[in-house]
């Protein structure tokens, strides 16, 4: 293949990099992974996958709050408490977030267990039972038991959670009026010529 000449060019790129995409694809690929290798009875490691697929649940839902936020409410704050710019936005786009019902239920649950990861503080853990069984019993109870972060990551909430916050992101374009192929990245390219250069000069 012969060498190419060297030119002169004028590059442009103009894009719409939206990040919710990404961060919904990962926690799909890993619920997909998850989903994979508890069908196959592959149990390793699945505990800290799970803890990367509802960390980037949250992280997605977040990024859907503020997409909209930034495209349909005027004055948007973006640095403010989470809940007050959830509120902000489901307040102009008329949605009653009610707190014990699914698809928004799961959400705070979704959110708690995120903060607890983000802001993660040492426990100490003491505790004591009488319990019934054979000795296998007994052993698998002691293995069995969980505190913290291991009693509420779990599939479960994965599923939950990324099932309610696909429908919180409809139910949000569908009161903005924001039509999905908005929601899409996007973006163009060119290379303008302007001429050979010489690689001796």
């Amino acid at each position: 293949m012969p060498d190419e000449p060297l030119i002169l060019a004028t590059l442009e790129y103009e894009g719409r990099e939206l990040i919710h995409n990404d961060l919904i694809s990962s926690a799909f690929h890993l619920k997909e992974r998850i989903e994979k290798a508890r069908e196959a009875g592959d149990m390793t490691g699945i505990g800290l996958d799970m803890m990367a697929a509802i960390t980037m649940t949250a992280f997605a839902y977040e990024a859907y709050l503020n997409f909209v936020g930034f495209t349909a409410i005027k004055d948007f704050v973006e640095y403010q408490a989470g809940w007050k710019k959830r509120d902000q936005i489901m307040k102009q786009l008329g949605i009653d977030w009610q707190k014990d019902v699914r698809p928004f239920s799961t959400i705070d649950r979704l959110i708690e267990v995120r903060d607890t990861m983000a802001h993660g503080k040492p426990r100490l853990v003491k505790d004591e039972w009488e319990a019934i069984g054979t000795h296998s019993q007994l052993d698998e109870q002691i293995r069995n038991f969980r505190t913290g972060i291991e009693a509420v990551v779990n599939y479960e909430l994965l599923r939950d959670a990324y099932e309610d916050v696909e429908q919180v992101w409809r139910m949000m374009l569908q009161a903005a009026k924001i039509e999905l192929f908005e929601t899409l990245d996007g973006g163009m390219s060119g290379i303008t010529f302007k001429g050979f250069v010489d690689p001796k000069a």
